[in-house]
Formats: C-alpha cells, sequence, structure tokens
C-alpha cells in the first residue's frame, strides 16, 4: 500500500526512468543529468551547473473527483486512502539551444509513449502495492500561469513543460492492535434518591 511516501517516489521514480532510458547516442553528444528539484534548488540563481532535466513539484490536491469532500467517518468506519493529483513542472538547464530543445523533446516523447508507472517503474520508497500504477499526462496550465510561476523563482525562466500525476492513494496508517478485553471491573456504588 502506498504511504506518505509516495509523493516523493513519483518524483524519483520519473527522474530514474529518464536516467535509465536515456539513449547512449543522445548521451555522448548531450550529456544530461535528470533530478528531482526541490523549493530549495529554485530559490537559487543558478540551481544546476551541467545540463540537468529538473522535475519540480509544484502542487499537490485531492483529486476532485474521488476525494470523498465533506464527509466524515462514521463510528467503526475505516479511514479511506487520499487520492492526491501530482503537479510537476519538468524544466531543461542547458547552455545552448540545441541541447536545451532537443532535451525537452525527447522527455516530451517519453512521457508521450510510455505514460503509466507501474511497479517496474515505482520506486520501492513509496510502499506501493503490485496493482499500482501512476497516469502521467499533459496538464493545462496557461502560459501565464507558467510565467506567474517562474516569477516567484530566483532563476530566469527555462524551456518548461507541466504534467498532472494521477491518482496517487495514500492508504492511512494500520489501525492499532489493541489486546482483547478479558473482564470487566465494576466499583459498587450507593443509589440515592432524589427529591422530584
Amino acid at each position: 500500500m502506498a504511504d506518505f511516501s509516495s509523493v516523493y517516489s513519483v518524483g524519483e521514480s520519473l527522474a530514474q526512468y529518464f536516467r535509465n532510458i536515456y539513449p547512449a547516442e543522445l548521451r555522448a553528444d548531450h550529456p544530461c543529468r535528470f533530478e528531482l528539484a526541490g523549493s530549495a534548488d529554485f530559490a537559487q540563481a543558478q540551481p544546476f551547473d551541467e545540463t540537468t532535466v529538473s522535475i519540480y513539484l509544484y502542487r499537490i490536491l485531492p483529486d476532485q473527483y474521488l476525494h470523498p469532500a465533506g464527509s466524515s467517518l462514521r463510528e467503526g468506519e475505516e479511514p479511506r486512502a487520499m487520492p492526491l493529483d501530482l503537479h510537476f513542472m519538468v524544466s531543461v538547464w542547458a547552455d545552448n539551444t540545441h541541447t536545451e530543445q532537443l532535451l525537452m523533446t525527447w522527455v516530451m516523447a517519453q512521457l508521450h509513449w510510455n505514460p503509466v508507472l507501474d511497479r517496474s517503474t515505482l520506486m520501492e520508497t513509496g510502499g506501493w502495492d503490485s496493482s499500482e500504477t501512476v497516469q502521467i499526462s499533459p496538464s493545462n496550465i496557461s502560459q501565464e500561469d507558467l510565467s506567474r510561476l517562474w516569477d516567484v523563482f530566483e532563476p530566469k525562466y527555462r524551456l518548461s513543460s507541466t504534467y498532472v500525476a494521477r491518482v496517487i492513494h495514500v492508504d492511512p496508517p494500520p489501525a492499532p492492535v489493541r489486546p482483547p478485553v478479558v473482564s470487566r471491573r465494576m466499583a459498587p456504588g450507593t443509589l440515592t434518591e432524589t427529591g422530584r
């Protein structure tokens, strides 16, 4: 079952997937790192010192179709898995136009041809069930929203594309095991009659 590390696992799985399939002929002419980036990286003017494709999680949202809005657990009811959509921005950090555009096109092609992460590509850190999969699809973010996102970063804009990974089901932790009740103790008391 997917646990609290599953969100991190999706981003790192994407980076590892690209590392594994980046072809030798491109690697020779366009050496590149594939890295999961964090908010601290985007607080620096130059977060990467070599050609890099960064994968940055910029938003996490409850899945709007699967999230039981406004519902609370009834007594005795088990907690449900929390469905999440992960919004990623993929950016290319390169010092020449050819490499920048080639890498972005290659990454987009891989996600177009192979849009599903399954047990063979999802890293074990997420605690995934053998049947779980994550669907990666382009997200419909406007150029204005993308530009606004870059406005809050320290580095200047880099060629970027956005994707959403869904649905990540974060399972609740198992209920604590309580020992069975073996006896009950009742303290004797005195009943008193109250006035009417």
